[in-house]
């Protein structure tokens, strides 16, 4: 049940950091930069879909260590 929690948590963060990287912010300091340096700032979708995937993959990769290592202190 722990895995459950645990994936849906990480899908869950997942989901929101590429849904904020994906739409540029309204904050006074992007009205500036983009004025001066890119008229842009948002991340193309595709490139927020591999940073919720990344996010997903460096998950992934921790649970496995965990389990790992779990299983190692305790054989």
């Amino acid at each position: 049940m722990r895995w459950v929690i645990y994936w849906s948590v990480v899908l869950t963060l997942a989901v929101m950091v590429a849904h904020a990287a994906a739409r540029p912010s309204d904050g006074a300091d992007t009205a500036v930069l983009t004025s001066t340096i890119h008229p842009n700032l948002a991340i193309p979708d595709g490139r927020a879909i591999l940073l919720g995937l990344g996010i997903l993959a460096i998950a992934y990769t921790y649970q496995r260590i965990w389990l790992n290592w779990r299983r190692g202190v305790a054989g």
